[in-house]
């Protein structure tokens, strides 16, 4: 029995504790279709249009995917599973997700950024017949 000013430890089994936290195939259904949609909608742009403001948008945006997914999965390391099937490890696991998402938003700022840039760059840069010389 819990003193008053104590709290009781938590008795439900570590699958109920955690059922909330497993990992699912389906979180990455969404990010893995907008990659492949939006990646590759930009190259049969570039290759069905032969202009090359295209063909450069295509590399700089793939550059960008490239960047985007290796920082994500080296920012979210060791935040997939717990170590183990305890309350204690799943409270863990909560806060390296957090910390994980701290320091994620320098990166997604400096990713936006070199985006932004790119993109404005590649358009001043690679004239067309659509995008004439800024």
């Amino acid at each position: 029995m819990a003193q008053p000013g104590q709290r009781r430890a938590d008795t439900r089994p570590a699958a109920v504790c955690g059922a909330r936290n497993a990992p699912r195939a389906h979180r990455l259904l969404a990010p893995v279709a907008v990659t492949l949609g939006m990646g590759g909608g930009l190259v049969w742009k570039a290759v069905t249009s032969g202009e090359p403001a295209d063909a450069s948008l295509a590399a700089g945006m793939w550059f960008f995917i490239v960047c985007a997914w290796s920082g994500c999965l080296w920012l979210t390391r060791g935040t997939w599973h717990p170590r183990s099937e305890t309350t204690a490890a799943y409270i863990e696991l909560s806060i390296a997700r957090c910390e994980s998402w701290v320091r994620a938003t320098p990166f997604a700022m400096a990713l936006y950024l070199g985006n932004w840039v790119s993109c404005c760059n590649g358009r001043c840069a690679t004239p067309s017949a659509r995008y004439p010389r800024c």
